[in-house]
Formats: structure tokens, C-alpha cells, sequence
């Protein structure tokens, strides 16, 4: 018997099934985007991630003149400053009257750390956010340790009032717009500059933790020769160590809380104090006399006597926080580097009353403790509260120490944006096998008398992926806001690549017979084949709302292209992350020519990972709303539906990976189109993606409705149940018809009639699908259609 191929083991599974049983967790309350009012923080699931819905509301500036606006945001804004400027500077007075550690451990035990696998910035709980800690750690280096053994008790409420103030007032008072912002162009380009400024100050971890260890430990093997060269040890070694530091924290925290609770729930004063001592024997030094002194004074009060110990344990919550010299030698893996670990650990640290002469005013934008995280205590242990966020600062630190050196940074800068486009090439090679990909393409445009070089070309079927790789990084001074700065990088790093994508597709349209060279030699295009072109920029750094929303860069003039000049920035990260959860070649394609379509139409506020979730919703089928300039859609923080999958994953964590919302019946077709690549299945599955799950349930519905009709023996012999997609701006006609033993040309000469009904003029597309209902085909017999080469939007049709 001969052994069946992977590709018709699928095939068979597709065509014997009537329906795919998925293992998909059935919806239970906690499914649902929760009110705050309602739950504790014990009442959330871990790794289950939330369902954020949208709400509809009205825009409440919607009548009101332009200066009426910007007078009502300017008020705000002047509050807000005034209200910052009055506490901020107050911070300082709290380091001297309290232990900088206690103070920091504190806010990093009580305030941010949580529940692993629960996301409270989700559910809207997250009421202390990791950079007012990063904040604290800054000010706590501008004066020396005060070691007084002060507990905060009450006066904690007032602290953390303090420092959630200052935190709300830092990002409200950038609504004051500056004196020179009296248009509505100024405007858009202040917030611009806002937003980049936002992201800077409050926005962490710009990929996912594996995604950055992976980053900085490759770049760090291309230069490993050179670091060592200048610091004496192996980069990857010692990136490696840093990378383990928030597992040993996190461990030490645990088994400190694990202590604690034990303690807390023993029912007699004799217990909980042997409690103590048998978990911190190191710290308890007491006797039998002392125990009964002690529940004398608290008034034989249990409640009373848990709140003293909890209070000592306090101070010693430093201990989670504190790495020693030797630990991270180990951590390293040689011993003999102990002296060269201790002197680039001493180019990462601080010492107390180190910051005493900076502006604290700069620390919010400039916080020196991102490239500097610890605190030096005794040249042998390191003290800090950001090594949580170690991998979101870890690039930061990189090129930091790279920067130290003229030769390492020459050295960077060569195998940097050649690191970009290997990354780049090997994830499309994987996310559309069987394409054709040609790197570093050259060619000559002989009416200009230059030479050009394009990054990446790939083509799928009928579609050319044209792709430009930009490595350069984001100056501090440009995401600090300064605008000649911030937007001569956003020309550079978004625009240019546009311009590059865009020039090398009207070559090809004008040149059609040109021969090209790549890498691996020379080589042609068959440019009758290709009928859609998609531009793409993929960038190294990583801009946030910014490089998602092309009409910003347009309103506020950091551009003069048009939307249809510029092609879609993603970072490759974010890439990554759109291809993993868009498994099939057809959604990939889809997903990235609807981003070009989206940013022209569509009004919304979101990074790429949101428009990735909200993409998984609907497939960016949103009907007549797209085309609506009244509707803006604020999608932000719509990625938190996707964090927990991809952290989850990385961890072992049995979570369900995220998929487009769509029926089986749908599913099933597109995957059997992406096995078998029947002819322009590229177009087939364009078309099909473009229409909504409401439809794809009533076309279903109708479909079996007429294939029991058929069945029973219908009066009529063809019949078949169709949809015309909206909106009118690109619609798409799909039909579906039933039959029973039609011979091949009896069938076709149907599938034909229907193409060329009247019901499938004036759309941009049509589907037949016919399904053979006495041999039980699934999910279809045939398919076929008409395309003309305008499916996608006209401003993008070339």
C-alpha cells in the first residue's frame, strides 16, 4: 500500500468531514471585559485572556468650534501642569525621611507586582504602573541612603496618592498645547510629537521578552569578538545572566509571600510566632518569654501582632531585590571574568546622591536609570526594582555599552541592518513556502541613469511583496519629542522605504521585461503574471501609534506623500507576531494589503497589535463604518487580548491561541485553498476573507436550506443563494450553489452562468462554489470566479 503524503492526509481529512470539532473553550463570564466595581484581583483567572468589547458613544466635541476646542484642552492641560509642578518636587522629601530600598521594595511588592497570567491593565485595575517605580528609583539616586528604620504605616496611602497624582498629571498636562500651536495642522503635529513622547514615558516592552532576548543575544554573537575586545567578556554570556535575574527576584518574592501567608493564617498567637521564627529563623531572635511579652503588648490582638512581624518583614523585602556580585558571576558561567563583570556592572549602576545635580524635570523623558539600572551598595551587591522590565531596557543597555566604543559601534552599525534583512527574508521564506523570494535585488532605472537596490521581493501567486528593511534607531533626543529630530526619523525610517518600495514597483510596471539580479544571481519576473503590488516598510525600532497611522504623518506635515505614495511601517517583531497568528498564506496577504486600506478610510487610535485583535474580530469587515469619517475607533490596549498567548506560550502554558472569528464552513474553504492553490487561489481566498462572519452565518444558512431543497428534488434544475459584501466602495459578489452527479461541463457551463449573472455586475470580484451533495464533498466540490485587477481599493490598484 503506498504511503500517503502530509499534503493528501490533509486533503482527505477536509473532504470526508461534515464539520471540524475544535477544541475551543466554551465562553464563561470571565470571558467578558469585566467592571472594575465588581471584582478583586483574586477573582480574575490567570492566562485567560479578556475580551475587550467596543462601545458606541457620541463625539462630545463634535459642534464645537475649533477655538472653543483648543481652549477647553488647554484648560485641562494648565490644570493638570499645575497639579504636577506642585507634587512633583515633593517626591524628594519622602527619600529623606524614608530608607530609599524600603521605599522601592515597597512600591514593587504592594503596588506593581501581581498575579502571574494576570493582566490587570486589561480589566482596567492597574492603578500603579511600572514607570512611576522606574521614577522612584531616579529620585532615590539624588540624595544619599537615609538608613532610619521608618515604617510608612498609614502615612502609605498618602505616598502612593503622591505618586498615582504626579503619574496622571505627567501625561494630562501635555493637552496644554504651546503658544505657537493656533492652527489645526500645529495641533496634529503636536500630537504627534505627544504620542511619541507617551510611548517613551509610559510604554514598555516593545516586543515580546523572547522576541528581545533573542534580538540582543544574535547581535550580540555577530559582535562578539569586538566586545570583548573592549570589556573582556562574552556579550551573549552576560546578556544571558541579565535575562535570569527576574526569574531569581520573582522566586525570592514568591517564597517571601509564601512565608508571609503562612504566618498570617495561624489561629492562635503561639503559631503565628513560631510561624515566624521557623520561616525567617535568620531574623527571628526570640525566646519563649519574649513571645508572651510581645502578645502582651498588642493587647493579645492576633490581628494586631501580624501587623507588627509584617511590618519588620518589610524591611527586609530589599533582599528580594538585591543580586550579589558572585550571583551574577555564576549566572555568567566563569569565574575567572569575576574583575571585568565587576567593572561593566559598575558602568550599569549608580551610587546614592550620584543624580544630586541633574534636573529631576528630565527624568520623566530621560530617566537615567533605563541604561543604568542598579544601584551599586558595596561594589558586590546590586540593588533594583526595574529588573522586571530588564528585557523591554536590555537594547537600551546594549548599545549603551556598544556606544562606548568607536570601533564596537562601526562594528554594530554594519552587521546591524544586515541582521534586519537576513530576519526579515527567513520570516517571509517561512510564512509563504513554495513563494518565489529574491534578496538584495538590483536593478537600473536607465531614465534617471541610477542604480537601485531593493531589500526583499516576494511573490505569491499573483501578488508581489515588495519589501524595504530600515534598522536605524530612534534617537533619545526624537522620542523625547523634539520635533526637527523626531521628524526627520519618521522621514527616514517610514517615508524613505515607501519611496524605495514605490519606485522599484513603477520599474517593473514600466520595464516589464527587464532582467534583475539578487543574490543568488540573475534572474526574471514573468510580469504578466503579477496583478497586485503591496509595498511594505519593516523597521528594527519600534514607533508605536505613529508608524500605524500614516494620515498623522500626512496632517501634521512630516510628509507631502499622499496615503497611496506610502506603504505600511511594521517593526519585524510585530511582524512576527501578525504571521503566527495568521496562519494561512491567504490571510497574510490579506491582512497587509487591508493595512494599506484601513489607514486611508479608516479613523481609529492603535498600535499594530491592536489592529492585529481587532483584525481577528472581523477581518477589518466593518461595513459602511470604514468609509464614515464621523466614526473614530479607539482600539488601544486591544493587544491585551493577545499578551497572554504569546507570553503563555513561551512558558508552557496551555493557552488557546488566538484565531480570525470566523464559521467552520469558512475556515475549512480557505485552508483547502491554501493546500491545494487551485488557479489566482490568492484571489479566491482575497475575496472570501472580505466578507463578514454575520454574512458567512446567513450564507450558510441559506446554502443548506437549498441543498435540502435540492436534495427533495427542486422544480427548478440550477439553483444557488448569493451575497453582495459591503461596503459599496469594494464590494464582492459570492455565490454558492448545490448539485447532484453534473457532469464536468454541465457543471462548468453553471458555474459560468453565474459568473456572468446580472446579480454579479459592478463588484470588484465574484465566487462560485459549488458542492457536490450526493458525494458528500466538503467543504467544496469547485470554485471559480472573475476578477478584474482592481480588488483592492482604487487609490491602491496599480
Amino acid at each position: 500500500m503506498k504511503k500517503r503524503s502530509k499534503k493528501q492526509v490533509k486533503r482527505d481529512r477536509l473532504r470526508n468531514r461534515k464539520r471540524l470539532k475544535k477544541n475551543r473553550k466554551k465562553k464563561t463570564s470571565k470571558d467578558n471585559f469585566k467592571a472594575k466595581s465588581k471584582l478583586t484581583v483574586s477573582d480574575y483567572v490567570p492566562w485567560q485572556a479578556p475580551k475587550l468589547s467596543l462601545y458606541e458613544f457620541e463625539n462630545p466635541f463634535n459642534d464645537i468650534p475649533f477655538e472653543k476646542r483648543r481652549e477647553c484642552i488647554n484648560e485641562i492641560g494648565e490644570k493638570y501642569e499645575k497639579i504636577y509642578n506642585e507634587n512633583y518636587a515633593s517626591l524628594r522629601k519622602w527619600f529623606e525621611d524614608y530608607d530609599a530600598l524600603y521605599l522601592l521594595s515597597f512600591c514593587s511588592v504592594y503596588f506593581v507586582s501581581t498575579q502571574e497570567g494576570v493582566d490587570l491593565e486589561a480589566y482596567g485595575e492597574m492603578d500603579f504602573y511600572h514607570h512611576y517605580l522606574e521614577l522612584l528609583q531616579a529620585f532615590a539616586l539624588t540624595k544619599p541612603r537615609n538608613y532610619e528604620m521608618d515604617p510608612l504605616f498609614d502615612k502609605v496611602y498618602e505616598f502612593k496618592e503622591l505618586v498615582q497624582k504626579i503619574g496622571e498629571a505627567m501625561n494630562l498636562k501635555s493637552l496644554k498645547l504651546p503658544t505657537g500651536c493656533i492652527s489645526d495642522e500645529d495641533v496634529k503635529a503636536y500630537h504627534l510629537r505627544m504620542e511619541m513622547i507617551s510611548r517613551t514615558t509610559a510604554i514598555r516592552n516593545y516586543a515580546y521578552s523572547y522576541q528581545i532576548e533573542k534580538i540582543i543575544l544574535d547581535l550580540g554573537l555577530l559582535i562578539k569578538d569586538e566586545f570583548e575586545k573592549v570589556y573582556g567578556i562574552d556579550p551573549v554570556c552576560f546578556f544571558k545572566a541579565l535575562f535570569k535575574i527576574p526569574e531569581i527576584v520573582n522566586e525570592r518574592l514568591n517564597n517571601h509571600l509564601t512565608k508571609v501567608k503562612d504566618i498570617f493564617k495561624q489561629k492562635n498567637y503561639k503559631d503565628m510566632l513560631s510561624s515566624y521564627i521557623k520561616n525567617f529563623p535568620n531574623d527571628a531572635l526570640l525566646d519563649k518569654e519574649d513571645i508572651e511579652l510581645l502578645w502582651e503588648k498588642h493587647n493579645k490582638n492576633l490581628k494586631n501582632l501580624f501587623s507588627t512581624i509584617a511590618c519588620y518583614l518589610d524591611f527586609k523585602l530589599e533582599n528580594i531585590f538585591t543580586i550579589t556580585l558572585d550571583e551574577i558571576v555564576q549566572l555568567y558561567g566563569d569565574s575567572s571574568k569575576r574583575k571585568e563583570i565587576k567593572s561593566i556592572l559598575s558602568k550599569l549602576s549608580y551610587e546614592f546622591g550620584d543624580l544630586k545635580d541633574e534636573n529631576i524635570d528630565y527624568f520623566v523623558l530621560n530617566n537615567p536609570v533605563h541604561v543604568r539600572p542598579f544601584i551599586n551598595l558595596d561594589n558586590e551587591s546590586y540593588f533594583s526594582t526595574v529588573t522586571g522590565i530588564i528585557h523591554h531596557l536590555s537594547l537600551d543597555i546594549f548599545e549603551y555599552l556598544i556606544l562606548e566604543s568607536e570601533g564596537l559601534n562601526e562594528k554594530y552599525e554594519k552587521v546591524k541592518p544586515i541582521y534586519l534583512e537576513d530576519c526579515v527574508a527567513t520570516l517571509f521564506e517561512e510564512a509563504f513556502p513554495g513563494a518565489n523570494i529574491y534578496k538584495n535585488v538590483k536593478w537600473r532605472d536607465e531614465s534617471e541613469g541610477k542604480d537601485y537596490e531593493t531589500d526583499l521581493i516576494v511573490l505569491v501567486d499573483n501578488f508581489l511583496l515588495v519589501i524595504e528593511s530600515k534598522a536605524g534607531k530612534i534617537p533619545s533626543i526624537a522620542r523625547r519629542g523634539e520635533p526637527v529630530s523626531l521628524f526627520r526619523v519618521l522621514k527616514k525610517l517610514i517615508e524613505a522605504p515607501s519611496e524605495q518600495a514605490h519606485r522599484f514597483i513603477k520599474y517593473l510596471v514600466d520595464n516589464k521585461n527587464s532582467e534583475l539580479t539578487c543574490c543568488s544571481g540573475s534572474f526574471n519576473l514573468d510580469i504578466e503574471q503579477i496583478n497586485h503590488y503591496i509595498p511594505l516598510g519593516v523597521t528594527f525600532s519600534h514607533f508605536g501609534f505613529i508608524s500605524t497611522n500614516l494620515k498623522k504623518l500626512i496632517e501634521a506635515k512630516v510628509t507631502d506623500k499622499s496615503i497611496e505614495e506610502l506603504a505600511p511601517s511594521i517593526s519585524f517583531t510585530d511582524l512576527e507576531d501578525i504571521f503566527e497568528l495568521l496562519p494561512m498564506q491567504g490571510q497574510k496577504l490579506h491582512y497587509l494589503q487591508r493595512r494599506r486600506e484601513i489607514e486611508d478610510q479608516l479613523c481609529y487610535e492603535g498600535d499594530e497589535l491592536d489592529l492585529l485583535s481587532f483584525y481577528l474580530d472581523n477581518g477589518f469587515n466593518i461595513g459602511e463604518a470604514e468609509y464614515d469619517p464621523e466614526f473614530l475607533f479607539n482600539i488601544m490596549l486591544k493587544s491585551k487580548e493577545l499578551d497572554l498567548y504569546f507570553v503563555g506560550s513561551r512558558q508552557g502554558v496551555g493557552t488557546l491561541q488566538p484565531s480570525v472569528d470566523i464559521t467552520e464552513w469558512w475556515n475549512d474553504i480557505l485552508e483547502f485553498i491554501d493546500l491545494r492553490k487551485p488557479t489566482r487561489w490568492a484571489d479566491i481566498s482575497f475575496v472570501l476573507l472580505n466578507v463578514a462572519k454575520s454574512d458567512q452565518i446567513k450564507f450558510e444558512s441559506m446554502f443548506k436550506a437549498l441543498s435540502k431543497k435540492v436534495k427533495k428534488g427542486s422544480s427548478h434544475k440550477y439553483e444557488w443563494v448569493s451575497l453582495r459584501t459591503s461596503p459599496d466602495q469594494r464590494s464582492f459578489f459570492i455565490a454558492a450553489f448545490p448539485y447532484i452527479n453534473l457532469d464536468t461541463n454541465e457543471r462548468n457551463n453553471v458555474l459560468a452562468e453565474i459568473i456572468n449573472s446580472k446579480e454579479a455586475e459592478g463588484v470588484k470580484g465574484v465566487i462560485v462554489i459549488g458542492v457536490n451533495i450526493d458525494s458528500k464533498d466538503y467543504p467544496y466540490s469547485v470554485i471559480g470566479g472573475k476578477w478584474e485587477n482592481d480588488l483592492f481599493d482604487a487609490k491602491f490598484q496599480i
